[in-house]
């Protein structure tokens, strides 16, 4: 019962991660959804390829580069370490969001505080950046797997579900992060609006008030035929029209 829970359960809970992601990019996503379907079946045919070539040859993939294996031993780790993947984008999103943060709140002492810039696009980046290195990841597995399946050679069920798994991993976090995005403002809005309104004033409490600038009626010169008269009557109550009547 233990072997046949551990087999069935992962692939089922896979589809519907995959699913459930893909539904909620459905609607107002397609886009984001059709680049992450790109990049895994990009990934998956050159990997294919090339991975065929290492079969057929009975070599290792990057040895097929020739004198440059170094650097495509460099390339593909770049593209298959998880643990320097995530290294790489804490660092970036720590480098671009803690002295921005930092400065703000140092200059909320003196009450000069400035609002904190690209946050959200730096968030935007970081996640898409996952995204789509999981995509990627996905492709590169499955279609080196496929290609040793081609060669005759036999694969794992474990091997099978660990690309499955990545694809629809990066679609669930797309789906989640979609979802959280569409609904931030309003969610955000309701539970800590008063917070950071009180923090924000408090850090700018010595910026001097910009003077309102009263709304006067424009004055708009134009030159029109007698039906367009009526159009124009229509506008008095919000501005002041000077027209000018061409004789033709």
């Amino acid at each position: 019962m233990q072997y046949i829970w551990n087999t069935i359960y992962p692939p089922f809970a896979c589809v519907f991660l995959l699913w459930l992601g893909t539904f909620a990019m459905s609607r107002k996503h397609t886009r984001e959804l059709n680049l992450i379907w790109y990049l895994n079946s990009l990934f998956f045919l050159v990997f294919y390829v090339l991975s065929l070539v290492a079969e057929r040859k009975n070599t290792q993939l990057t040895a097929i580069c020739g004198s440059y294996q170094t650097v495509c031993d460099d390339a593909y780790g770049a593209l298959t370490n998880i643990q320097d993947e995530v290294v790489l984008i804490a660092t970036f999103s720590a480098i671009a969001v803690i002295p921005q943060i930092l400065g703000y709140l140092l200059s909320g002492l003196s009450g000069v505080a400035s609002s904190p810039k690209f946050l959200g696009h730096v968030r935007s980046v970081a996640v898409w950046s996952w995204i789509k290195f999981l995509a990627a990841l996905s492709g590169i597995q499955t279609g080196q797997l496929f290609a040793k399946m081609t060669a005759g050679r036999q694969v794992s069920y474990s091997e099978f579900l660990d690309g499955f798994a990545l694809i629809a991993l990066a679609f669930m976090v797309a789906g989640f992060y979609c979802g959280i995005d569409d609904e931030e403002p309003g969610w955000f809005r309701r539970r800590f609006s008063f917070l950071v309104r009180n923090i924000h004033s408090f850090c700018t409490r010595s910026i001097p008030p910009v003077e309102e600038v009263k709304a006067t009626p424009y004055l708009i010169e134009v030159h029109v035929n007698l039906p367009e008269l009526s159009q124009l009557a229509k506008l008095k109550d919000s501005v002041s029209v000077q027209a000018h009547l061409n004789a033709r």
